[in-house]
């Protein structure tokens, strides 16, 4: 019985801390492109010169699988359950979508002026502070 209580406790406090991790990388993705958004662009026109497309969708899809597994262990289930969905939608819509419409969007989006790219960095920032607070227990 004491074992079972421990390794309950384990696999709250891992679930716990994938949530937070993700709002981490969100974070920091978000700094990146706030302080050079020249980075990001090189990176995602990079990006299009190899397969992306599955494994791109299966981050995403294993992401939204592990928040819905995690969501009744965090601080506000209901909005990582929500992202789960979310995530694993994004992650289907990369695969039916396409490579040349995904192209084309990273190219518009490559386009943007620095001062538009580093509005959408705070915005990026924001969601991922509140995916670490959503993280919380």
């Amino acid at each position: 019985m004491r074992h079972d209580t421990a390794v309950q406790a384990l696999y709250t406090v891992s679930m716990h801390w994938i949530v937070i991790l993700m709002g981490g990388l969100i974070c920091a993705g978000g700094l990146v492109i706030l302080v050079s958004p020249d980075t990001i662009k090189r990176v995602m026109r990079s990006i299009m010169d190899r397969p992306f497309m599955v494994p791109a969708a299966g981050f995403r899809i294993v992401f939204g699988i592990l928040f819905l597994i995690a969501a009744p262990e965090t601080h506000a289930p209901r909005y990582v359950q929500v992202l789960g969905v979310l995530f694993i939608i994004a992650g289907l819509l990369l695969l039916v979508i396409g490579r040349d419409r995904i192209i084309r969007l990273v190219e518009l989006i490559s386009a943007w002026p620095d001062p538009a790219m580093r509005a959408f960095s705070l915005v990026a920032f924001a969601f991922g502070a509140s995916i670490i607070w959503a993280g919380g227990m």
